[in-house]
């Protein structure tokens, strides 16, 4: 490890590739890199953190996002939108490339000032749904009993344990819950994009993960189709470096020091 300060010459981007796991805060981990990218945490605090001293650092001109396969929460997603929607508000510019758009990465990119995706890949927009298992019969076969003392209506935690079914209290609770998080999707994304919500359900049924990738600009939810070779020049070009010059970008670990 080291304590030597990042320096950060003009121009340059800071690039957030998001693939792993989040969690609130992490430890250096000297083993990360045998692990592989996708084994990876990353921290909330470092996140947001870097977006905030990208924001104030007059030599860093925008973020590229990179989301990918990311397990977040959906508060933490809002939260980081939140902070690249301040970013783009000091006037830098937020640009998100992705082979495949999961809908939870989609929602976070979806803020960004170009939303590009690869020819030949996909974004998954459908909506929201919740599954429970239930290990009544599994533990009857055992011959496990079990003794749960209940007392509420909504208390549907033990209900996996003691029941083959939702009960009716806790199917409304959960609608209400995917109501309110999907409503908050969609109020977000149609804002960013300038679509209606109308339209963004209307897609939602459709399964457009299956359809060809222009789709996706035909109907708003992307601004261009382009390789990641491509979204790199077109980089240089909002950085105003030349095709052949050097990209110049910082990484979350850079932000850190």
């Amino acid at each position: 490890s080291s304590d030597t300060e990042t320096t950060v010459e003009e121009n340059s981007i800071l690039m957030l590739e998001l693939e792993g796991t989040l969690a609130e805060r992490t430890e250096e981990n000297p083993l990360e890199k045998l692990l592989g990218e996708e084994n990876r945490t990353l921290g909330l605090d470092d996140i947001l953190t870097a977006i905030s001293k990208a924001k104030d650092n007059e030599n860093i001109e925008g973020i590229y996002l990179q989301p990918s396969s990311f397990a977040a929460s959906f508060a933490s997603l809002e939260e980081i939108r939140h902070a690249l929607t301040g970013f783009k508000e000091s006037g830098k510019f937020v640009v998100a490339y992705a082979d495949q758009y999961t809908q939870s990465m989609y929602y976070l990119a979806s803020v960004a000032d170009k939303v590009i995706v690869n020819p030949q890949g996909s974004i998954a927009w459908h909506g929201l749904a919740s599954q429970t298992i239930f290990f009544k019969d599994l533990l009857s076969k055992l011959g496990i009993d079990m003794q749960i003392v209940k007392v509420g209506t909504y208390k549907s935690a033990v209900e996996p344990f003691i029941a083959t079914e939702m009960s009716e209290a806790n199917r409304e609770q959960v609608s209400a819950f995917l109501q309110s998080t999907w409503g908050r999707v969609l109020e977000d994304v149609a804002a960013s994009r300038q679509l209606s919500v109308a339209d963004l359900n209307s897609y939602a049924d459709q399964m457009l993960e299956l359809k060809p990738a222009e789709e996706y600009v035909t109907c708003g939810l992307a601004d261009t189709l382009m390789y990641k070779d491509g979204v790199l020049t077109y980089l240089k070009e909002l950085t105003g470096r030349d095709a052949d010059e050097r990209l110049r970008t910082l990484s979350l670990a850079d932000m850190k020091n």
